[in-house]
């Protein structure tokens, strides 16, 4: 059984905070190991680190949040009026509807490398992202 409207709405944040997180934290990394220029100095790289991944995570959290207010919120109405409730099936639509958005969103300058690196990152956040909202939103009020 759903919680009240309020306790949707901070589920929907929560998830959007833990997908931009980890989708943020990882394509900052990926993008530090890949194109960090090997003259930076040690204090500048470490100030680069540090911005990219703040900046990385908030951009993230701005995409989840879009992505699950105009994607997840009408298919998750769909199936909780079809019954289809179930954890697993969170994750499986979290971490779907993540994959569909990357494949739709690469141009086709990447190579395959990066494309196959973001399915596996997008697929994970949203899968966790996915795991938080069925967890925040279904749980029992104790």
């Amino acid at each position: 059984m759903l919680r009240d409207p309020g306790s949707i709405i901070v589920a929907f944040l929560v998830s959007a905070a833990v997908g931009g997180a980890i989708a943020g934290f990882l394509f900052s990394l990926a993008y530090l190991v890949n194109d960090l220029a090997p003259g930076v100095s040690h204090w500048t790289g470490l100030y680069m680190v540090v911005v990219l991944i703040v900046l990385g995570i908030a951009a993230g959290f701005i995409g989840y949040l879009v992505g699950l207010t105009v994607l997840v919120a009408p298919l998750w109405a769909v199936l909780h009026r079809l019954g289809r409730r179930g954890r697993a099936l969170a994750v499986l639509v979290g971490g779907g509807v993540s994959v569909l958005v990357a494949f739709l969103a690469h141009g086709g300058d990447d190579t395959a490398r990066n494309l196959v690196y973001a399915v596996a990152v997008l697929a994970v956040a949203g899968g966790a992202a996915g795991w938080v909202l069925h967890r925040m939103a279904y749980r029992p009020l104790r």
